[in-house]
């Protein structure tokens, strides 16, 4: 993600990095070495002291299911004293001139983001988009994905502290919240966000068309990332960086063979039992994974009024 930003930009860019322990002194080397070919910068920011905060305050279902990782993202505001900043997952290509997401004018608003893509809902999913947006107080109709973010960190400085509203948060709505840190984004900022073009945070493209001058995400529901497609045009792009970038450096043909193949493995799933296969298609007609979540949703919010 960050060789396909610099790959495609001539302005200076200014990276941080925010990891805990797990981060290796040879990865960082090859950060820093990336970062160098391109005569840009890199800065790591190691939370782990914040981690300790961030497993007293969100409660453990959120963490077990999604690591305090995908909660970096809410110290922002207090580590990095700049006034505005892009924030990227790492599932992410960046196939334009960042520049154009970075002259964005978001003075009036907290963030700028794009739309999060609407898939066909079936009569209980869309019972639980409205469930959601009640029990949440955000709006279905402009329900946004924090994958790619323009962060206004000045003005989100001045109204909150970023974490803190966060935490409370989730300590409150967690075993509602289908993606908690996107859901309590969501809640928290609506009606302060300015919506972008689909571009800026291209989901899934189907084509090498729609790969062009886009920002190219494969969302953590899907089970293809960048780096899996099948030979689709964001598998490439993401291969060619890979290759551009210090960890490909010096590989000969054999070794990127050993590390395609590698990326490209998936463990077959344990065959299903002959019941569990007759079973599987009406499970999912009479209790579909929609209406599960409504169920969750509605017995989680009827615990803490009873706890409340």
């Amino acid at each position: 993600m960050i060789t396909s930003i610099f790959e495609n930009t001539r302005n200076p860019v200014i990276v941080y990095i925010l990891h805990d322990e797990t981060l290796t002194e040879d990865n960082k080397n090859k950060f820093m070495r990336t970062a160098q070919k391109y005569n840009q910068e890199i800065n790591f920011i190691d939370l782990e002291k914040f981690e300790a905060d961030i497993i007293k305050r969100i409660p453990e279902t959120v963490i077990k299911r999604y690591t305090a990782g995908t909660l970096y993202r809410f110290f922002i505001p207090d580590l990095i004293q700049v006034e505005k900043i892009i924030y990227i997952d790492s599932d992410v290509v960046v196939n334009l001139d960042i520049k154009e997401l970075w002259n964005i004018d978001i003075e009036n608003y907290a963030m700028a983001a794009t739309l999060h893509p609407k898939r066909k809902k079936t009569i209980y999913g869309k019972i639980f988009s409205y469930l959601r947006e009640r029990i949440h107080k955000s709006d279905r109709n402009k329900y946004f994905n924090a994958g790619v973010l323009l962060m206004n960190l000045k003005l989100i400085r001045e109204t909150c502290n970023l974490f803190e509203i966060s935490a409370k948060w989730l300590e409150r709505y967690a075993d509602t919240a289908y993606c908690p840190d996107q859901d309590a984004l969501n809640s928290l900022f609506r009606g302060k966000i300015k919506f972008i073009d689909l571009k800026f945070n291209n989901q899934n493209p189907e084509n090498e068309a729609e790969t062009k001058n886009s920002i190219i995400h494969t969302p953590g529901i899907s089970d293809l990332k960048t780096w899996n497609m099948n030979g689709q045009p964001a598998q490439k792009i993401y291969w060619k960086m890979y290759a551009r970038s210090a960890w490909g450096e010096n590989k000969n043909i054999d070794e990127i063979i050993n590390v395609l193949c590698e990326a490209a493995y998936k463990k077959p799933l344990p065959p299903k039992p002959l019941y569990k296969k007759i079973l599987s298609p009406w499970k999912q007609i009479i209790y579909p994974n929609d209406l599960k979540l409504i169920f969750s949703m509605i017995f989680s919010e009827f615990k803490y009024s009873l706890t409340h």
